[in-house]
């Protein structure tokens, strides 16, 4: 059996990604990402989180960058968020020095947001009490500011709630790992490729699903615009006969938006939307997401048990 399945909405990447594993898991799987639905994705997958599990050891900011990446071997980055920094900061792993220039410190720079950084050494400049900005202080008494600060904001967790954040690191690792499965158990496509084989009723595609499906993908199906790989699957399934599956992500739904999913009804699509059914008894994220992607999977006439039916 051969299934198309189509990641438009920019809400929801993740589902649709653990929709597509279990899709590979049972059947012949064409995969599409749409460019928005890729950068969700770009993002969902950052850079923090690759440096902490590469562990590297280097982080360096600089106000004159305004890109955020990483070399080679994981042990330099470069952010921007200091715009108004007029130094570089060398922190863990880099030659541990500051180099101040017209004898400004990051007098104004940016508050530093999230991330959990460990900092093994700070010339001239510390965290200040308030709001954990980088700040300028006389160097007599750099030792036991730095000394004091660094812990307090590091160590006490103040800064940043650890377990909070090992739980969006490992879900994040987990996005990865299904991505890099999918590479070997799927058909990729891209978006933009509209000669490739899904793209033709006469290469068998089963069913086809789109989820989640953005509003914009709804209303371009709904009036036959097929410029994108996507939407012309879609097209192909509705001319075929075929079933289609829109997983539409959207709350509330504008009247405009219900008129097009009434029709694409009237056609034969199949509108299912991520609601949640109560009556499985879920006790976790996982539980509700697998009841969902369970429904998806039964309307595409896929056999599984990954939630507990009505009985």
């Amino acid at each position: 059996m051969k299934i198309f399945l189509g990641i438009s909405g920019a809400s929801g990447v993740n589902l649709g990604l653990k929709l597509a594993c279990e899709i590979a898991k049972r059947s012949e799987l064409h995969l599409c990402v749409s460019k928005n639905a890729m950068n969700v994705l770009e993002k969902e997958l950052n850079l923090t989180d690759t440096f902490f599990k590469n562990g590297a050891t280097g982080l360096k900011f600089n106000a004159n960058q305004s890109s955020a990446k990483f070399d080679k071997d994981h042990e330099d980055a470069k952010f921007v968020n200091f715009s108004s920094a007029q130094s570089e900061l060398d922190f863990v792993g880099g030659d541990e020095r500051s180099q101040a220039q017209n004898g400004k410190v990051a007098d104004n720079a940016q508050y530093l947001g999230s991330n959990v950084l460990k900092f093994d050494a700070l010339d001239n400049c510390a965290l200040d009490d308030a709001d954990g900005e980088i700040c300028k202080f006389d160097s007599s008494e750099k030792n036991e500011r730095q000394d004091t600060q660094i812990l307090d904001k590091f160590e006490s967790g103040k800064f940043q709630n650890k377990s909070e954040f090992d739980k969006n690191r490992a879900q994040k690792d987990k996005i990865y790992q299904i991505w890099q499965d999918l590479q070997n158990r799927a058909v990729i496509h891209d978006d933009s490729d509209l000669a490739a084989a899904p793209s033709s009723g006469s290469f068998g595609i089963d069913a086809t699903i789109v989820v989640p499906c953005s509003i914009s993908t709804l209303a371009k199906i709904h009036a036959g615009f097929a410029d994108t790989l996507i939407t012309r699957a879609a097209a192909v399934a509705l001319k075929e006969r075929k079933r289609l599956v829109l997983g539409v992500r959207e709350m509330p739904f504008s009247t405009l938006a219900l008129e097009h999913a009434a029709k694409l009804s009237a056609l034969g699509a199949v509108i299912a939307p991520p609601v949640l059914g109560y009556y499985s008894g879920q006790n976790s994220l996982e539980d509700m997401e697998n009841f969902i992607i369970g429904k998806w999977l039964d309307l595409l006439g896929l056999e599984h048990q990954i939630y507990k039916r009505w009985d």
